[in-house]
């Protein structure tokens, strides 16, 4: 078991020293970049689905038929939080 733990640690010790090198210049602004592009691309699709589920929340029976959803599907589907899928 000691030795597993050794490897392990091993392991781990030279995956976060590789991450932690330093970047070029280059290289942290392209990381940078990259990061607030994944951020606000997340933060756009929550709005996305905060606000499609608040319009799916106002619809009546006869709008939810012609989209083929049942009340009860509309209210499970409206009441999740923006964060789920």
């Amino acid at each position: 078991m000691d030795a597993h733990l050794a490897i392990h640690a091993t392991l781990f010790t030279a995956a976060t020293l590789h991450i932690l090198r330093p970047l070029r210049p280059d290289g942290l602004a392209r990381f940078v970049e990259r990061i607030v592009g994944r951020t606000r691309s997340t933060f756009q699709e929550w709005r996305l689905r905060a606000h499609s589920r608040r319009e799916l929340a106002r619809l009546d029976e006869y709008q939810l038929r012609d989209i083929g959803l049942s009340v009860s599907q509309a209210s499970f589907e409206s009441a999740k939080s923006f964060l789920e899928r």
